[in-house]
């Protein structure tokens, strides 16, 4: 009789130590979650104010926006996302993937992070595909949170998307695909050997996409929008929204502290290369690029495909003459090389 009174006295302390720990691990849940949303209100509060002091509308009321530059000036921005109703963020860069999920635009820890653009990207969208990432939040107001309804085809959603650069530009994409993907796979390049693999990677995108947006395939580079899938994140899942560009134009100055690039882009099946007295010029688009022999194997790839590489350079005072075979005489400005790649 003794043992059974035992018995149910520590089946009833064991029942309570459950109770106690069911509560606890309620409170902290509640405390996390307490933090997560004063994390998203202070988040939300420094952007509007960052709206408000950066983005100007077009007095006409054409709807055309232009951003104060020079409020960023401090900042690693190298450009502003604007898409439908509330993707409307400054873009930052870092010197990895990491720092922009916890810290805001101007380096403030947030733990609803930045929209930031892939480390090993060009700064400049000058890359064939080029990505960019935001957190997948509660609230589809917050970062990339509305990303997630537009695989609802019910939803009146955006099918376009904008992006603003500190040279003055305003690029437009046209939403090419929306898919849903593991991190790291296939959607995730940002280099193609040639313009053909380039292609081929535009195909699987649009033949996995969720929605048909019947956008016709091009040569136009394309931005991906990469945020977490709302099921299985911690194992990977992500939703990822495909632009291609269809257009850009100058709207305003650049940025006062905008450094502009030279970029030659040369094709192995369009350029050609003439030799001087002492260097290699390889011509496309006339204009000459200097180099050394050991250069020209690199950039004038030998292969049957199309293969682009960006060169980047800078103008020099000087022409390099030639003369073709009728006794007509050429002049092309020289550029000197300062780094090249492979798109």
């Amino acid at each position: 009789m003794r043992q059974r009174k035992v018995k149910k006295k520590k089946k009833r302390i064991i029942g309570v130590i459950f109770a106690v720990i069911a509560i606890g691990i309620s409170c902290f849940a509640l405390v996390i979650q307490n933090d997560k949303d004063e994390e998203e209100k202070e988040s939300k509060i420094t952007y509007d104010d960052l709206r408000d002091k950066a983005v100007k509308e077009d007095e006409f009321g054409t709807g055309e926006l232009t951003i104060d530059w020079e409020v960023l000036k401090d900042c690693n921005v190298v450009g502003w996302i604007k898409m439908g109703k509330y993707i409307d963020y400054p873009i930052v860069q870092g010197e990895d993937n990491k720092y922009y999920l916890r810290h805001s635009y101007d380096g403030s820890y947030n733990g609803n992070g930045s929209i930031f653009m892939n480390c090993n990207n060009n700064s400049d969208f000058m890359d064939l595909n080029t990505i960019i990432y935001g957190h997948n939040m509660r609230s589809k107001d917050n970062m990339f949170g509305s990303i997630k309804t537009m695989l609802d085809e019910s939803e009146k959603n955006p099918i376009k998307f904008y992006i603003y650069t500190p040279d003055g530009c305003k690029h437009t994409y046209d939403i090419y695909s929306i898919d849903k993907v593991k991190d790291l796979g296939y959607a995730y390049k940002t280099h193609f050997d040639s313009l053909e693999n380039f292609e081929d990677y535009k195909d699987e995108m649009k033949n996995n996409s969720e929605i048909d947006y019947k956008i016709k395939k091009n040569d136009s580079k394309t931005v991906m929008l990469s945020t977490c899938n709302s099921y299985g994140s911690a194992s990977g899942n992500r939703v990822v929204v495909l632009g291609q560009e269809s257009e850009v134009k100058q709207i305003q100055e650049p940025a006062s502290w905008y450094q502009k690039k030279i970029y030659i882009e040369v094709s192995n099946k369009e350029a050609v290369c003439l030799k001087g007295n002492n260097y290699y010029y390889i011509i496309q688009d006339d204009k000459a690029i200097r180099c050394v022999k050991s250069a020209v194997d690199k950039i004038l790839v030998d292969s049957k495909e199309t293969v682009i590489v960006r060169v980047e350079c800078e103008e020099t005072e000087e022409a390099y003459q030639y003369n073709d075979i009728s006794g007509e005489i050429y002049a092309y400005p020289i550029f000197d090389i300062i780094n090249y790649e492979i798109e």
